[in-house]
């Protein structure tokens, strides 16, 4: 089961820190006394964002009006523009059902926030260990199928070999993310399981397939040696209004 406390203020840029600023600014005069919290989760919680990494906020309501919404329209596109600042907004009588129905989503928030508005909405939060297995699993099968059905649609000629090359780049790398996170939970096996599985189901000729399970094996060792040792500090605002 995923529990965790909330991160310390991450490391961000100016531009970054500004444009949070606005945007929070917008969302309480919008939502006024409808707007719980304001909680950064992911790449930027961390403090680790990269040039095409989106900034990702969980805005918790305790009512969604459209004509209070309207009014933050404007200030999320600016946001959009300049940082890919990129929302959720929930309902807080909704975070038991959403935390169940998207678990690798929620647990990725459980492990990875910082608040900076309000009180932290999910301390209470936990998701069920089987429930994001589950779900990891069911996506790592979707990717299997969408292959399986990207290989029929495309052969392998020459005019459309870098095509389907940038699907299995793009398959690599979410199986990565989606392996890694498998194995923290289940300590190794399912993990291993799932990808003997994956490429046992594959379609894709051996010289495909040897280049993409060395990029997963070395990547995922590379995320692994970063996330060893790393401390979880107490939580301080970001932001005190």
């Amino acid at each position: 089961m995923t529990t965790s406390k909330p991160l310390a203020e991450p490391h961000l840029s100016p531009e970054v820190k500004m444009v949070l600023s606005d945007f929070l600014e917008a969302a309480r005069n919008s939502f006024g006394d409808q707007l719980r919290s304001v909680t950064l989760f992911g790449s930027a919680a961390e403090g680790k964002l990269r040039p095409t990494s989106d900034v990702n906020l969980v805005v918790v309501l305790s009512a969604f009006e459209k004509t209070r919404a309207d009014q933050l329209r404007q200030p999320l596109r600016i946001s959009q523009a300049a940082i890919q600042l990129r929302p959720m907004f929930v309902l807080d009588s909704e975070i038991p059902d959403a935390t169940h129905s998207f678990a690798p989503k929620f647990a990725d928030i459980l492990r990875r926030r910082v608040v900076l508005y309000g009180d932290d909405s999910f301390s209470a939060v936990s998701v069920p260990r089987d429930a994001e297995i589950r779900q990891l699993k069911q996506q790592l099968l979707s990717i299997t199928l969408r292959l399986r059905a990207a290989y029929v649609a495309r052969s392998l000629c020459e005019e459309q070999l870098a095509a389907f090359s940038e699907i299995v780049c793009w398959a690599a790398v979410t199986v990565l993310g989606l392996f890694a996170i498998l194995w923290l939970l289940t300590r190794g096996l399912g993990a291993i399981v799932a990808l003997v599985f994956l490429f046992a189901q594959s379609p894709l000729p051996w010289w495909i397939l040897t280049p993409v399970a060395i990029a997963l094996v070395a990547g995922f060792l590379y995320l692994f040696r970063g996330m060893r040792g790393r401390v979880i500090k107490p939580n301080r605002k970001y932001v005190n209004r």
